[in-house]
């Protein structure tokens, strides 16, 4: 039986790379990707998601500048990583005028599942299809409770994503209603690894076993894709964050969140 890998610097960095986009161009939310370095920086086209800075280092310090000057007027946040963390890039960060505002997003990896979990009572899964991607839409955004200002735009960016290589978007059903929906995809640091995300549960569902199915399902079809290892992000402490870890799913890091100081 295979092992879970040991957690060392090199796999947190390994780690970082699964999150966020991993290449350059139009994601599926339709926000431009470009890449400074081993930076990535992804500006948003519409209110959302939020532009975003991943995997900033220490090589890439003196093209700060650079980097923010993409985004215009828009004030990024950056999502880092303690692994190999240096201090020139909290200091090159500070110097700009973002502080560290957050530590809340937790990376958690872990094996695929050898055997399929059996269901809660009324809920089935299945695989969204074109033909179903808008009943998958809606329970996002319901089970997201994305507000009215800026849901039709992230509606939008889950329709685009129906179809891409390597991403597979499972629906639950309660008693045959839209319940729940999380997404399957293969990571670009390594060719076996995969990326649990995008889960949610539409509020009146909650409580009934519905994210713990979803992620068990995804553990199982990520084993029989050939994924040998398996990653996916929640708050600390949340209630996600103790699904994964009660279905053996290991902390990886806490990610620190940098945001830009506004004037008083």
């Amino acid at each position: 039986m295979r092992e879970l890998p040991i957690l060392t610097t090199e796999l947190t960095l390994q780690l970082e790379r699964c999150v966020g986009p991993s290449e350059p161009g139009i994601d599926a939310h339709g926000s431009e990707v470009v890449r400074f370095g081993k930076t990535i920086a992804s500006k948003k086209r519409g209110p959302w998601p939020p532009s975003s800075i991943f995997r900033f280092n220490s090589d890439d310090v003196g093209r700060l500048d650079e980097i923010l000057g993409f985004f215009g007027d828009i004030d990024p946040l950056f999502f880092l990583v303690h692994g190999g963390y240096k201090p020139a890039v909290g200091q090159t960060l500070h110097a700009a005028g973002y502080y560290l505002h957050d530590w809340r997003q937790t990376i958690l990896y872990g094996l695929p599942a050898p055997e399929p979990a059996p269901l809660p009572a009324n809920v089935t899964i299945e695989e969204v299809t074109k033909d179903t991607i808008d009943v998958a839409a809606e329970t996002t955004a319901e089970g997201n409770e994305w507000p009215a200002l800026w849901r039709e735009t992230a509606k939008a960016g889950v329709h685009r994503s129906i179809g891409r290589p390597h991403l597979q978007i499972f629906l639950a059903r309660y008693k045959g209603q839209p319940a729940g929906v999380g997404s399957l995809s293969k990571c670009g640091a390594a060719d076996n690894w995969c990326t649990l995300h995008d889960a949610a549960v539409v509020p009146r569902f909650r409580g009934r076993g519905i994210h713990t199915a979803l992620l068990s399902h995804r553990l199982h079809i990520a084993i029989n894709a050939g994924y040998a290892l398996a990653i996916s992000g929640a708050n600390f402490g949340s209630t996600s964050f103790r699904n994964q870890q009660r279905a053996g799913l290991r902390l990886g890091y806490v990610e620190a969140t940098w945001r830009k100081h506004k004037p008083a």
